[in-house]
């Protein structure tokens, strides 16, 4: 999913595969999970980002798994 405003795009790709492929595409896009660090950025520090990538759709970035001797953390965990 993608959407276009005059100043950002904002993506929001369903696979890990779609996320590399955007993020080739655009290496200096911010991902974003949730929306904390950048939107006080771009709220308080006039920060600019001409392309966001939202990583909260992608299976392989939720997933948490338990071992007897590890525990692994998803990316998208709070």
């Amino acid at each position: 999913m993608m959407c276009m405003t005059s100043l950002q795009l904002e993506c929001r790709p369903m696979t890990l595969a779609g996320l590399l492929k955007l993020k080739a595409e655009y290496p200096d896009a911010r991902l974003v999970v949730g929306n904390t660090e950048v939107g006080i950025e771009m709220k308080f520090k006039d920060a600019r980002y001409p392309v966001l990538i939202g990583v909260t759709h992608i299976p392989e970035l939720n997933h948490m798994e338990v071992c007897r001797t590890c525990l692994g953390l998803p990316s998208n965990a709070s």
